[in-house]
């Protein structure tokens, strides 16, 4: 392990460096644009960018690298999926979550549907999912995008299913997705009849969110 280590620690003193390097360049060519400048030391900006781009960065490196190897190239699936699962079980809770739909998503859902849905809450057969249709590549891409920006798709669950040491979801409408990527269990349709839409006072709510 000493070479390994030795190794690591030569990473973490670039990884120093190259971080310092980033904040300087945001700080002398872009930050000055930002109409946040002004509280950029109170909300960190400048610093948290900085972090992001380096981790989007090192995970480009490592999977051109895979891309690149004759030996693993062909397993690029199965390893992003591994490397998720192990990353986030940890700290993966589930999330709630209520959104307005600003279009239809045939045959299940009409433009202005308020739906409740969860993220960690594994989805049974016959179960209508919320699925974003940008691959999560990169384990970090969530930090630099909101919900509302993915472009989904809403499909019924057709199996749930272990392939290679891996969990996959199914539809039937013929998608086949990692259980770790970003697929939401849509847990309720909220419909104007539903006590929770006076509750919420959902019908005060002009915003479409997806």
């Amino acid at each position: 392990m000493g070479e390994l280590y030795t190794t690591l620690e030569e990473f973490t003193e670039i990884s120093q460096e190259y971080y310092r390097k980033v904040i300087k360049l945001l700080q002398d060519k872009y930050c000055w644009k930002c109409p946040q400048r002004s509280t950029s030391g109170q909300i960190s900006c400048r610093e948290v960018d900085a972090w992001i781009r380096l981790l989007m960065a090192f995970e480009s490196g490592v999977m051109d690298s895979i891309e690149n190897d004759p030996d693993s190239q062909h397993r690029m699936g199965p390893i992003t999926t591994r490397f998720m699962q192990k990353t986030r079980r940890k700290t993966k809770r589930p999330g709630i979550l209520i959104l307005m739909t600003d279009q239809d998503y045939n045959p299940y859902l009409k433009k202005g549907t308020f739906i409740l849905i969860e993220e960690g809450t594994p989805p049974k057969n016959g179960e209508l999912v919320l699925i974003s249709q940008i691959c999560p590549i990169y384990n970090y891409l969530h930090l630099k995008l909101d919900l509302t920006d993915f472009p989904f798709k809403v499909e019924k669950v057709d199996n749930i299913f272990l392939e290679n040491g891996v969990r996959y979801l199914s539809t039937v409408e013929g998608s086949k997705i990692p259980l770790e990527h970003r697929v939401w269990l849509i847990n309720r349709i909220i419909s104007k009849d539903d006590s929770l839409f006076e509750e919420l006072g959902l019908g005060r709510i002009k915003r479409r969110n997806i």
